[in-house]
């Protein structure tokens, strides 16, 4: 699809490039015309009607050439920018859906390992840059005695991502938080902001986990999104090691018997259009709203495969009636 635009967009060019050459040298005839006509010629009915002619090109040639340039700087300006996103954002819903309700394998780098007491200056740097100047923002006194009291009771709370091609360098983190039952009750309730989730309310092990809060993911500036067209190149990888922080956050069991259903994972964004993006993903609004202010949503079946695949599905494009509740 990218080379099929690319080819389009240099076809349109070249067709520009000879429009441009016929008016331009029907500018030309008309100012030789309109010279011939000022110096007095005989008046001839069919000059007459060609001066008025290339006079009306004369204005076509103006705005035609307006456009050109017009088209030029924000038409032609890296061309495939916007519609490859487009194309990549279809694609990376498509990915990312598949990925939270089925088991495909494992997609996911190793250019990931989780935060340790030692590495705590560099989340805590991370951990603030990410919500600086939001209502999420919280100071860095406060963060290291909570991130510090959240590793202590789950080691894979905090989960680093690194530059794969520089494992020496953070690109970004994600944060996954496992809730107790009386946790997850108190946080969908609305009675308690992010920025005071206690430790106790942290699942040390899957067994008492009621629900997975994805509670922040963050890329540095300059691998932002929004900021950088470079960072395109890592939105797939990136992705990728927030879907494997989830997945091994709780490590698969040895004997099928004790294999679990994964719990369902809430999120709260401020942003719009992170919200439609929820939707693609196959989260569903949960009716709450959470101490700071905004719509929790759910994905309550992640990581099923099989036959379970398709009811799971359809299950997430339409709410039951209890869920709705």
């Amino acid at each position: 699809m990218r080379k099929e635009i690319l080819k389009r967009v240099r076809e349109l060019e070249e067709r520009i490039h000879i429009v441009g050459g016929v008016l331009a040298s029907c500018f030309v005839l008309t100012f030789f015309v309109w010279r011939w006509h000022a110096q007095g010629a005989e008046e001839n009915p069919f000059i007459e009607a060609l001066h008025w002619t290339l006079l009306a090109i004369d204005v076509l040639i103006l705005i035609v050439f307006v456009g050109i340039l017009l088209f030029r700087r924000f038409g032609l300006a890296k061309p495939t920018r916007a519609l490859s996103r487009v194309i990549s954002t279809e694609e990376l819903s498509r990915k990312v859906r598949e990925w939270l309700i089925s088991e495909v394998g494992d997609p996911s780098p190793r250019s990931v390992r989780f935060c340790s007491e030692d590495e705590m200056e560099a989340l805590v740097e991370l951990n603030h840059e990410a919500f600086k100047n939001s209502v999420f923002e919280v100071e860095k006194e406060k963060l290291v005695h909570r991130n510090s009291a959240w590793i202590h009771r789950n080691p894979r709370v905090f989960l680093l991502i690194l530059d794969p091609l520089n494992k020496e360098r953070y690109i970004g983190y994600s944060a996954m938080v496992p809730l107790t039952q009386e946790g997850l009750e108190c946080y969908i309730e609305g009675g308690i902001r992010d920025a005071d989730v206690p430790a106790s309310f942290i699942a040390p092990n899957k067994a008492s986990t009621a629900g997975v809060l994805i509670f922040a993911i963050y890329l540095k500036r300059e691998f932002s999104f929004q900021k950088s067209e470079a960072s395109r190149g890592y939105s797939l990888y990136f992705l990728a090691s927030v879907r494997y922080h989830l997945a091994v956050l709780f490590p698969k069991a040895k004997n099928k018997k004790d294999v679990k259903p994964y719990p369902p994972i809430y999120v709260q964004t401020e942003y719009p259009a992170m919200e439609r993006r929820l939707r693609r993903y196959g989260f569903t609004e949960t009716k709450k709203r959470s101490a700071d202010g905004f719509e929790l949503f759910v994905l309550e079946h992640p990581f099923r495969h099989g036959t379970e695949k398709a009811e799971i599905f359809t299950q997430q494009q339409t709410p039951a009636p209890a869920a709705a509740e």
